[in-house]
């Protein structure tokens, strides 16, 4: 039997072997952070834990960490850190790791993220890092 360490309460929910719902917030634009913590205590008790988008639809929005923090210490709930590589050379997604780390935010979506269409056609995507040479470093130092 393989011995697996359980990081986060969502962990704990999905190794159990039961169906696990999770919710999604978007972080918006904006920086008031009131209606998202309230739309968060809203889900207590219904959902393991609530992931924050990182600019959804190639939209800018708040930087996920800031609501993934706050959820989290206000509401009580778990979060789901949500990071696009579109957006992040390997420097800022090491930064972005070590704060998500610092901050005790336990579980991590890494993903591409859609194409630049809507909101500013003319940014630069960094669409050239490949997922799997992004996490596993991080992986192989703890």
């Amino acid at each position: 039997m393989k011995i697996v360490e359980v990081y986060s309460e969502l962990m704990k929910a999905l190794l159990s072997g039961k169906f696990v719902y999770t919710a999604e917030i978007e972080a918006g634009k904006t920086s008031n952070l009131e209606g998202i913590i309230e739309k968060a205590r809203r889900l207590k008790g219904y959902v393991a834990a609530i992931n924050i988008t990182d600019n959804s639809e190639a939209c800018a929005h708040m930087n996920p960490l800031i609501p993934s923090y706050a959820i989290q210490r206000d509401a009580g709930i778990e979060t789901v850190y949500q990071l696009t590589c579109r957006d992040h050379n390997r420097l800022a997604l090491t930064l972005d790791l070590l704060a998500t780390a610092a901050l005790g935010i336990k579980n991590i979506l890494v993903m591409t993220g859609d194409y630049v269409t809507l909101d500013d056609p003319e940014t630069k995507t960094h669409f050239r890092l490949r997922l799997c040479n992004t996490i596993l470093p991080g992986k192989e130092n703890g």
